[in-house]
């Protein structure tokens, strides 16, 4: 039974991500399905779009923007590129969060260890090789990025965008506060769901194999490196 719930899981994991490429397709397929995630969309009364692949300082970063300017609503926490798609189709502020690919394999496989390593590289690749046509068109920032210079990508949306969002100051205070309100969101309190730093987390990390898609993962490398190179080349 354990095997049958795993390959449906995995199976529905892939489809996710191979939808979210047909914007209007995965809204009316997910608006069926988990009509619950509504209020996550996309749509023309958010303020901004901040998604990106799993464990990629999404919670971080919709939480640091929520702090800073508290009156205004965000569409996040898909993590389906439809939401940047339709963000830019909308003409929405877009922030996309990248994180080096194995690093994000290895995270979301010691948080879902349901799924294998070949669906979190496909997916991995599939999101981000949709986005690369509106990589000129939104801001791009890392997972570093994002934990270290938050108040910095703000910066750089209302250069891009004209917005007048608030610049946060991410000191040592902030990210602390941060850092407590995702530990307390965390109701499982399991160590492979934490949001957070974490050593024993990062051990089980360092125990995930990935061999199987050694392929896939050179190719995620070359995927990465361009968006990076693409979202700090002159529009």
């Amino acid at each position: 039974m354990y095997l049958i719930k795993r390959k449906i899981t995995i199976v529905l994991f892939r489809i996710k991500f191979w939808i979210g490429r047909y914007d209007g397709l995965f809204f009316l397929v997910y608006s069926a399905i988990s009509p619950g995630l509504r209020c996550h969309f996309v749509a023309p009364h958010k303020a901004i779009v901040i998604e990106g692949y799993p464990r990629s300082a999404n919670t971080f970063s919709s939480l640091a923007f929520k702090h800073s300017n508290s009156d205004k609503i965000i569409a996040s926490h898909l993590h389906s590129q439809a939401q940047i798609i339709r963000g830019f189709k909308l003409n929405i502020p877009v922030l996309m969060l990248i994180r080096e690919p194995e690093q994000a394999i290895r995270s979301v496989l010691v948080r879902r260890p349901e799924l294998s390593a070949k669906a979190a590289i496909f997916a991995y690749i599939r999101f981000y090789e949709d986005t690369v046509p509106y990589i000129p068109f939104i801001v791009v920032a890392t997972m570093q990025e994002a934990t270290a210079d938050f108040g910095g990508i703000i910066q750089r949306i209302n250069a891009k965008y004209g917005t007048t969002f608030y610049e946060p100051i991410v000191d040592i205070k902030f990210r602390e506060r941060i850092f407590s309100e995702i530990s307390f969101r965390n109701k499982s309190k399991l160590l492979t769901h934490s949001q957070s730093p974490n050593v024993d987390r990062e051990e089980l990390k360092r125990d995930i194999r990935l061999q199987t898609i050694e392929v896939e993962l050179v190719r995620a490398r070359e995927l990465y490196e361009n968006i990076l190179a693409l979202s700090t080349s002159p529009n």
